[in-house]
């Protein structure tokens, strides 16, 4: 399990280096920082709907490359939410 969660780990890094600058920081503060959206939206000034819809776009792109290099729904969902916030 060990080897899969690196695995998976590196793979979601070199996804989410592949988004734009803004939602690299907002998905890596806050799911590795554990910053609440409404204080990210407060410091970005940006609206709280604003930030989420940039939050969405953001996990909606994620979703996209993962699955455009072979992950789909069924591969280890599990340690993929565990990467991510581990």
């Amino acid at each position: 399990l060990g080897l899969i969660r690196e695995r998976v780990r590196t793979e979601l890094q070199r996804a989410v280096r592949q988004l734009p600058a803004l939602e690299q920081q907002l998905i890596r503060v806050h799911y590795y920082e554990e910053e609440p959206l409404s204080r990210m939206a407060r410091d970005l000034g940006l609206s709280r709907q604003r930030l989420s819809q940039r939050h969405q776009r953001a996990l909606a792109q994620l979703h996209q490359t993962l699955t455009a290099w072979g992950y789909g729904e069924e591969s280890l969902p599990e340690e993929w939410a565990v990467a991510l916030v581990s």
